[in-house]
């Protein structure tokens, strides 16, 4: 089954065999499968690239035997998911023997996947989750020392330590198609909510966060909304947003990061959680 990519940039400097030094986040959703190419010594952001409509372990092994860059020996390679099925757990009271409990009180059928979990610094807490065994076994089979994340968990560290200074209430709006969200919200700097909503309806798009400002007692024009994924000024979402929201802005790439030229351009922000991987170890 043939699976064409939408390459976003590839630095011309790159080689496929002198990537030992690099690293390679990998990012899986229900929007597909993107990669992003990191180096840490320089700090530097060279590549960038996607498979839309991922949707089956054959087309993903169909994907990494073909792609030269997913076929490459990296230094290290991170990979993280975007799903529902995580909960989040205070360092105080977190208890490694009790993942088991944890994922049960939160999902129905835990042990039909893998379970996972990594460190949030910034949040003070354990980010518990389960993953599909499929994608997981194509990218084990490819980079068997592959580090493990949930898609929150790098988007949250990564607003957190640019924002976390800030003043007043922000939602940072991600979408990565036109069927699913990550919402956090911020008020002050400190996390008030993080949230995967399954969209099913353009209506729904705009329900999720007015319910959420309804929910949290915020008043619309007190709230900044940065928009980031795919939602760029011509999408419709985003239109919808602004008819409730005036205070709107996109996300940009993360600050801090060195960006081969180029990288900005083509990549939009599609690669800003997979970029804040680089901020978790």
């Amino acid at each position: 089954q043939e699976v064409k990519d939408r390459f976003q940039f590839i630095d011309e400097a790159l080689h496929p065999n002198a990537l030992i030094n690099h690293h390679l986040h990998l990012h899986l959703s229900p929007a597909g499968l993107a990669y992003s190419i990191y180096h840490p010594a320089k700090n530097n952001f060279a590549a960038s690239a996607t498979y839309p409509n991922v949707n089956s372990q054959m087309q993903m092994d169909l994907i990494f035997s073909k792609d030269q860059w997913l076929r490459s020996s990296y230094q290290l390679v991170k990979v993280m998911f975007t799903n529902h099925l995580f909960t989040f757990i205070p360092n105080d009271i977190f208890d490694d023997y009790q993942i088991p409990q944890y994922l049960n009180f939160n999902l129905l059928d835990p042990d039909s996947f893998f379970q996972e979990r990594n460190d949030m610094t910034l949040l003070g807490a354990q980010n518990i989750f389960c993953l599909n065994r499929e994608p997981k076994i194509v990218v084990n089979k490819y980079h068997p020392n592959n580090k493990v994340y949930h898609s929150s968990t790098p988007l949250i560290e990564g607003l957190l330590s640019l924002y976390g200074k800030s003043s007043g209430v922000k939602f940072f709006i991600f979408s990565w198609n036109d069927n699913d969200m990550e919402l956090v919200v911020l008020k002050n700097g400190k996390l008030i909510l993080y949230n995967y909503f399954q969209i099913n309806s353009k209506e729904e798009f705009i329900y999720f966060p007015l319910y959420v400002c309804q929910q949290l007692k915020f008043k619309r024009d007190d709230v900044e909304v940065i928009a980031g994924g795919i939602l760029d000024k011509h999408s419709v979402p985003l239109g919808m947003l602004a008819t409730y929201f005036k205070n709107i802005k996109f996300s940009g790439l993360p600050e801090g990061f060195n960006y081969s030229q180029g990288f900005a351009e083509k990549t939009g922000n599609m690669a800003w959680s997979m970029i804040t991987l680089a901020l978790c170890e």
